[in-house]
C-alpha cells in the first residue's frame, strides 16, 4: 500500500517522468522574464500543493526547484509525452500574466516551444495532409455543382419530375 497517497488514490499511479518534468516547466515558464515574484511563488504552489498524484518527495523537490532559476532549454527534452507538452503551453499565459504583463520575452518564450511541440507532433505534415484533403473535397464540390447545373438544365428540356433526382447527387 502506499503510505503517501490517500487510499482512495492507493492503486492510481502516480506523476510520470514526463509529467514532473511538465511541473518544472511550469516553474521555469516562470523564471522567464527574471525572478518568480509572490504571485507566481504563490500559482506554483497552490498548484503542486492541490496535485494529489504528487508524492510528498515529488511536492517538496517541486517546491525547493521554484527557489531556483530553472531554464526551459534543459527541461523542455524531458516532457517526453505530447499531451504533458501541450498542457505546459496551455497554462503558459496564465503563469506569464501572473506579474500583470505579458512581456515580449515572455510571448518568444511561448512561440519557441510552441514551434518545438507542434514540429515534434508531426503538425506540419498533418497540415499539408489537410490541406490536400480539403483541396479534394472542394473539388468534389465544384464537380458535384457542376454536374447538378447540367441536371437542371436537362430537367427544363425534359420536364417535370427531375428536381427529385437533382436532390440526390
Amino acid at each position: 500500500m502506499n503510505d503517501v497517497l490517500p487510499p482512495s488514490f492507493a492503486n492510481v499511479p502516480t506523476v510520470s517522468a514526463s509529467r514532473m518534468a511538465m511541473y518544472e516547466g511550469l516553474i521555469a515558464l516562470a523564471w522567464a522574464n527574471g525572478p518568480i515574484n509572490e504571485a507566481k511563488r504563490q500559482k506554483l504552489t497552490s498548484i503542486f500543493t492541490e496535485n494529489r498524484l504528487l508524492t510528498e518527495d515529488q511536492r517538496q523537490f517541486l517546491f525547493s526547484r521554484i527557489e531556483e532559476k530553472v531554464l526551459m532549454e534543459a527541461i523542455w527534452p524531458h516532457i517526453t509525452e505530447p499531451q504533458d507538452r501541450a498542457y505546459l503551453l496551455d497554462f503558459a499565459e496564465r503563469i506569464f500574466w501572473l506579474d500583470g504583463e505579458y512581456s515580449e520575452l515572455e510571448r518568444n518564450v511561448y512561440q519557441e516551444y510552441l514551434e518545438h511541440h507542434l514540429t515534434s507532433i508531426g503538425f506540419d505534415e498533418a497540415q499539408t495532409v489537410m490541406k490536400a484533403y480539403a483541396a479534394e473535397l472542394a473539388a468534389k464540390r465544384k464537380d458535384a455543382e457542376r454536374r447538378g447545373k447540367q441536371s437542371k438544365l436537362g430537367a427544363h428540356r425534359m420536364g417535370a419530375g427531375w428536381s427529385f433526382w437533382d436532390s440526390q447527387l
